[in-house]
């Protein structure tokens, strides 16, 4: 009867072995919740995260406003230089100190765009370029009557302006001269000797300052049609005084400055007129009668309607010394109390600047649609990859802290790169804790086999981010039964003789 059973139990042994080795590495380890993975032949795609809390964690993008490379950016600007502020120019003038006599000033351009030239004082030359700087000093000596047809020659021997910056993670940062119209900026980084990491840069970010818009105009003269001359100019002027405009565009409207100031003070001696007969005539008692309207009238007589003459201050009535008008209003003690979000002294974001967004990868592997053209004052920024290290700690095969310097690590990367899971983990039970601010951090639970099994995204890891994994009370229990049975090589296996029944020796 005893063999028969011993035979009963090898054979379901056996067939264990048999289903065991049947499914193979399809399915998860016997009884070993630690054991994670998808196993699947059919393929999958899953995203990976950068936030383990979306509106918790803040937003690291840099320079969110950015743009993608456009054609324009590929093409070559070929245009003479302007000179601008720091510029250092060697102005040659001949005849000046005597016939037949070279002049040679070296002459650095003021932070005002002007340059001091001897018997004229300065001139005005930012924004010029060479050969408009000889026609403004040629023009500036006739009239000056000191020499009626002056031969100059400009040449600029040191630019200021003419340069491009190079920052971040390169070997060699600082300002470099643009020499040429078609420096490219894979010629811009190999220049710096390259970046310092071919490793977790992601985009490089080129600044550049927006060419001046069509749109805008000089300033327009007085007595251009559609400009006021009357309009006031100061910023002081009392909120609560009307702001009239006056319309120059009728043929019949004066044409002149001193013509419009002559009209206007016609009118206003006749609005003022008008207001005081007002003023004196008593209010009709009758109830038909209607109101006189509020405002002053303020077309000229003789003249069309659309022909419209305002003055500054007209319609206003002086306030009795006794009216409620001239009563100063009680002063109440106020508190004031900054708006929520308010920074005092907040600056205005510039709009004269631009940031294009060049990926790298694509950059490095030669796709020419990327190699933008460097123009004058450009700031190109290589953004230092991310540096730091994670630590992995609870039921993990080797915790400890790891390095995240320049590399994009994963969740389930940093669980293989500690050994996995030891036999008590239990996968559903890990926490990342992440760092927020200098003060405060975060815990989130997830799922280490639904991760491993594709069921849920992948997240990276960011520097100082906690990696623990928990257990619970019948790991312990389930360790041991698994460890209670040895599989030996072959169809045999070794049953641990503590887990036996007791026999009675006696």
């Amino acid at each position: 009867m005893s063999g028969s059973k011993n035979l009963q139990r090898a054979a379901a042994a056996a067939l264990v072995s048999l289903v065991a080795i049947g499914t193979g590495c399809e399915t998860k380890s016997w009884m070993d919740p630690s054991e994670v993975g998808r196993y699947q032949m059919t393929p999958q795609v899953v995203p990976i995260l950068d936030k383990l809390v979306v509106g918790v964690e803040k937003d690291e993008a840099q320079f969110v406003g950015a743009r993608d490379v456009s054609e324009d950016d590929l093409k070559e600007v070929q245009s003479d230089y302007h000179v601008g502020a720091g510029d250092l120019l060697q102005i040659t003038i001949q005849d000046l100190a005597g016939n037949g006599l070279q002049q040679i000033e070296q002459k650095r351009v003021s932070e005002s765009g002007k340059i001091s030239l001897p018997y004229l004082g300065q001139i005005s030359v930012s924004g010029q370029t060479e050969a408009e700087i000889e026609d403004t000093v040629v023009r500036a000596y006739a009239d000056a009557q000191i020499l009626p047809r002056a031969i100059v020659s400009v040449a600029v021997t040191q630019s200021q302006n003419k340069l491009y910056t190079i920052s971040g993670a390169v070997n060699q940062a600082g300002a470099y001269p643009l020499d040429r119209s078609n420096l490219r900026l894979n010629e811009a980084l190999a220049g710096a000797r390259g970046v310092t990491s071919e490793l977790g840069i992601d985009y490089i970010y080129v600044v550049r300052k927006k060419a001046p818009s069509s749109t805008e105009t000089a300033p327009t003269q007085p007595g251009t049609p559609g400009v006021d001359p009357l309009a006031p100019q100061s910023s002081l002027k009392s909120a609560s005084t009307p702001v009239f405009a006056m319309r120059l565009d009728d043929p019949s409207a004066p044409q002149t400055p001193e013509e419009a100031r002559k009209a206007a003070e016609e009118l206003s001696r006749q609005i003022n007129q008008t207001v005081n007969e007002a003023q004196a005539t008593p209010p009709s008692n009758d109830p038909l009668t209607p109101p006189a309207p509020a405002e002053t009238p303020t077309t000229v007589p003789g003249e069309t309607t659309d022909r419209v003459i305002q003055i500054e201050g007209a319609g206003e009535r002086p306030a009795a010394p006794d009216s409620p008008e001239m009563t100063p209003p009680a002063e109440t003690p106020t508190v004031a109390t900054a708006p929520s979000g308010f920074e005092f002294v907040a600056p205005a974001e510039p709009t004269d600047r631009e940031v294009i967004r060049v990926p790298y990868a694509e950059l490095k592997k030669g796709e020419f649609k990327y190699d933008i053209v460097i123009r004058p004052q450009d700031l190109i920024i290589v953004p230092s990859p991310p540096i730091g290290e994670y630590y992995m700690g609870g039921h993990v095969a080797r915790p400890g802290v790891y390095s995240l310097t320049a590399r994009n690590i994963t969740l389930k990367q940093a669980i293989i790169s500690s050994g996995m899971l030891d036999q008590l983990a239990i996968p559903t039970r890990t926490d990342v804790i992440r760092r927020l601010n200098k003060n405060q951090e975060v815990f989130v639970r997830v799922d280490l086999e639904k991760i491993f099994a594709g069921m849920e995204p992948d997240v990276l890891l960011k520097p100082d981010d906690q990696v623990m994994v928990g257990t619970n009370a019948g790991a312990t229990f389930a360790a041991a039964l698994r460890n209670s049975f040895r599989f030996t090589y072959g169809f045999g296996f070794l049953y641990d003789r503590n887990y036996a029944p007791q026999r009675n020796t006696n």
